[in-house]
């Protein structure tokens, strides 16, 4: 093996490890704003609607019961 197939061979290998190190930090973003996702859909909302406080327990159970249904089915 030559020296250009080595450094080609450590290029490779370099940039399947960043791939993969890419993946995973996705996909954890991904579960986070997932596990978080009534919290920011609420926030989203409201600052577009701006909820009173009557509406505010309504709206976070809907939510809550929308994200049950959604991690069952």
């Amino acid at each position: 093996m030559g020296p250009r197939r080595t450094f080609l061979s450590r290029i490779i290998a370099a940039a399947l490890a960043a791939v993969l190190v890419i993946a995973l930090a996705g996909c954890s973003a991904l579960r986070l704003g997932y596990a978080n996702g009534e919290t920011f859909v609420y926030w989203w909302m409201n600052s577009y609607v701006g909820f009173n406080d009557e509406q505010k327990p309504w709206v976070k159970e809907e939510i809550a019961r929308f994200f049950a249904w959604h991690r069952q089915t």
